[in-house]
């Protein structure tokens, strides 16, 4: 996904009023922003999740300089110190990272928000990593809820070393003006501990750092819910709820100001065709809802949507709404 600076605005238009337009977000090169925490149960299956490490992926698909022990997260490569799994009520610290991390593309973002190209080896060109698509809503209004539904797919037909990830996202300030973001993520990793296995996890960036909880397993067909909400004050909380099950995982955030939702987002790492996406495209985002603060007007949403651009995959990508409030993302 780009900056608030390189896409094309757009308007969230209230159901009975106007408002003004919000100031817009800072951002340093990733989202950041104070944590407060409240992790809902997983099942035993996460009990001994870890993160990959740029060790484990094979020497020709790594991106140059990356440090080894660095962990592979959903948005490129973190620093052990600055990633942290949470699974109880006690609240992360929100002191500041004070370690770059890179994107899939090897660039090295500092902590101060400078940017560096990287370079990626020959062996790798023909794997894609990163952001393919979304659909994405500049707000206008304040909100006080957003979700979506979706599906869990059949997995993909050429599985090799690939991970996707699917995600409904909101961005906001928190505390010292820095930019926040919520995602509620479904995912299919190749890595550990259960390779191969569809999870639902949560993150929260915060001062540069990632916390999660989770994973929780699913299976091919569960619903998903994912919801973003405000809880009191500047308290909001980020879920992904198996509706089959019932388990959930979750997350608190102190966000000031929410800005930004994205109503459906598709990465990747490591794809190298149009075989390694899940089989069944379309990927479909039902039920993708914006309310108003006091949780029972609804808000219209034009979304602006994000198809791919330079990605050089022969896939037919694309992105637009359907009916049932959805969003369709194809590859």
């Amino acid at each position: 996904m780009q900056t608030d600076t390189q896409e094309k605005e757009t308007i969230m238009e209230p159901v009975h009023r106007q408002f003004l337009w919000k100031r817009p977000i800072v951002l340093m090169g990733i989202a950041a922003f104070t944590t407060a925490g409240t992790a809902l149960a997983a099942n035993a299956a996460d009990a001994a999740h870890t993160l990959k490490t740029v060790a484990q992926i094979a020497p020709e698909l790594r991106p140059q300089g990356v440090p080894l022990d660095y962990l592979v997260t959903p948005v490129g490569f973190f620093s052990p110190s600055c990633v942290k799994r949470v699974q109880d009520d006690t609240a992360p610290g929100a002191a500041r990272c004070t370690q770059p991390h890179y994107r899939y593309d090897g660039a090295r973002v500092e902590p101060n928000g400078a940017f560096f190209p990287g370079k990626i080896k020959a062996s790798a060109a023909a794997y894609y990593s990163g952001p393919i698509e979304d659909a994405h809503l500049t707000l206008k209004d304040p909100i006080g809820k957003f979700q979506a539904e979706w599906v869990v797919p059949k997995a993909p037909a050429d599985i090799d070393t690939q991970s996707v990830y699917y995600s409904i996202e909101a961005e906001g300030i928190g505390p010292s003006n820095s930019a926040t973001v919520l995602r509620s993520e479904l995912s299919y990793e190749m890595g550990f501990p259960n390779p191969g296995a569809w999870e639902l996890t949560v993150w929260v960036q915060s001062e540069g750092k990632l916390y999660y909880s989770g994973p929780v397993e699913v299976n091919e067909g569960d619903v998903i819910v994912g919801d973003i909400t405000k809880k009191s004050g500047n308290t909001w909380s980020v879920r992904a709820t198996d509706k089959r099950t019932g388990e959930a995982v979750g997350r608190e955030a102190t966000v000031y100001e929410m800005q930004k939702i994205y109503g459906g987002v598709l990465r990747v790492r490591d794809v190298r065709n149009c075989n390694q996406f899940p089989s069944g495209s379309p990927f479909v985002f039902s039920k993708v809802e914006a309310f108003a603060p006091n949780l029972v007007d609804r808000y219209s949403l034009p979304w602006t949507l994000n198809p791919p651009k330079s990605i050089s995959l022969p896939c037919k990508f694309g992105v637009s709404t359907g009916p049932d409030s959805s969003i369709i993302l194809s590859y």
